[in-house]
């Protein structure tokens, strides 16, 4: 039956969650605990076990479990249902998803034929098909689609699919429902809808999607630095600067990747200008978070300008101070090399290779805990901006 079930779909999909393992594997035995007799103990043992590793995070086993008890022609949808979860925690997107369409073959009651399409719409969303996730939520009955518990699904695949509309009326319907959410949420939709406008070159269209963004939330970072970017193509470098700078002072963490455009704002052959970013690092520099990336930036721009010895003495006091921080270690490398010393590059690779090993992830989702070794601005999981903080064990 199980075989079968699966063979009745052709087309492969991908996948993500809709319902716990534990309580799909609970709902099947109960539905399924009037067939069992005492000679068929063995059955209801073996569903009651599927719970038990449900609850103890052991995806695998509750699927094998459960499969098993597919095999009867008369298995309710729920013992499906909890299969499919099975599959998604063990990330077999394909196949949840074909469960979920040879579900929607068979007759089902009402709720589980809901279940089955509300499960289908999130593993086509997360196999990156957003507008047929969303067309398959257009299906459900109205009064289901204005159900709180909908409702952020379908933001989500409304943003996903560059539906904005879609996602305004689902926040809106969100804050009006008080689910937690507020303007804030809003002000995130015009600040991806102008990230899809800037992709698309559509500088104008997207300087207006950010400034609403930034009317409803001045703190959204992701519009703010969408703004910036405007600014700077435009060659309005200091309403860019002004922009990036607010950025740095909500989280100093994202000073590796904004340092760099900051100062591509300003003219640093120029004196004026060089003194200017001077002040503005020595300004930052009072916050223990930021000292580290505003010395490195620092001793760059003194090799920039000649000043050898004081980009060493700089980077030496770094060392002592981050003994830990791979990025130190590999400035005062490149330092090295730049400066053509060959035994003080031999003797320091060694120690560089040490703590490349030791220190692989050392950025870290504030929002949701996703690691990285590498910066970012929208977490890679979670999808949020400017939500980055540094981790390396010798940051102090």
């Amino acid at each position: 039956m199980f075989e079968a079930l699966l063979d009745l779909v052709q087309t492969p999909t991908l996948v993500a969650g809709a319902t716990g393992l534990a309580t799909g594997a609970t709902l099947a035995y109960w539905q399924l605990r009037h067939r069992l007799t005492r000679q068929t103990f063995e059955g209801r043992e073996h569903l009651l076990n599927a719970v038990e590793r449900a609850l103890r995070g052991e995806p695998r086993e509750v699927f094998e479990l459960l499969k098993r008890h597919a095999e009867d022609p008369d298995a309710p949808p729920s013992l499906y249902f909890a299969m499919a979860a099975a599959l998604r925690r063990l990330d077999m997107t394909e196949r949840s998803a074909q469960i979920h369409r040879a579900l929607l073959a068979r007759k089902l009651s009402r709720t589980d034929r809901i279940r089955a399409q509300l499960g289908l719409a999130v593993d086509t969303l997360e196999m990156g098909r957003p507008s047929l996730a969303e067309d398959i939520l257009r299906e459900l009955p109205r009064s289901v689609r204005k159900h709180p518990s909908l409702l952020a699904v379908r933001r989500k695949t409304a943003i996903e699919a560059g539906d904005w509309k879609e996602a305004l009326e689902s926040t809106s319907l969100m804050i009006r429902n008080g689910t937690g959410h507020n303007k804030s949420d809003i002000a995130d939709v015009y600040a991806r809808m102008g990230d899809n406008a800037l992709a698309h070159d559509d500088a104008k269209l997207a300087a207006r999607s950010y400034r609403k963004a930034l009317r409803r939330d001045e703190s959204n970072l992701r519009a703010r630095h969408g703004l910036a970017e405007v600014y700077r193509l435009e060659g309005r470098t200091s309403r860019a600067r002004k922009h990036l700078m607010r950025i740095l002072e909500d989280n100093v963490a994202l000073a590796p990747m904004l340092l760099p455009a900051i100062r591509a704002t300003l003219s640093i052959g120029s004196s004026r200008d060089q003194e200017k970013y001077f002040k503005l690092l020595e300004k930052l520099a009072k916050d223990e978070r930021a000292a580290l990336w505003i010395g490195l930036e620092q001793a760059e721009l003194l090799l920039g300008s000649g000043k050898t010895e004081r980009s060493k003495e700089l980077l030496l006091a770094l060392l002592v101070t981050h003994p830990r921080a791979f990025e130190v270690h590999e400035a005062y490398l490149n330092f090295l090399i730049e400066t053509q010393d060959d035994g003080e590059v031999l003797k320091h690779i060694a120690r560089f290779l040490e703590i490349a090993s030791l220190e692989i992830l050392r950025f870290r989702c504030g929002n949701c805990g996703f690691l990285s070794e590498r910066t970012f601005f929208d977490c890679p999981r979670c999808n949020r901006f400017g939500r980055l903080t540094y981790i390396t064990r010798g940051h102090t």
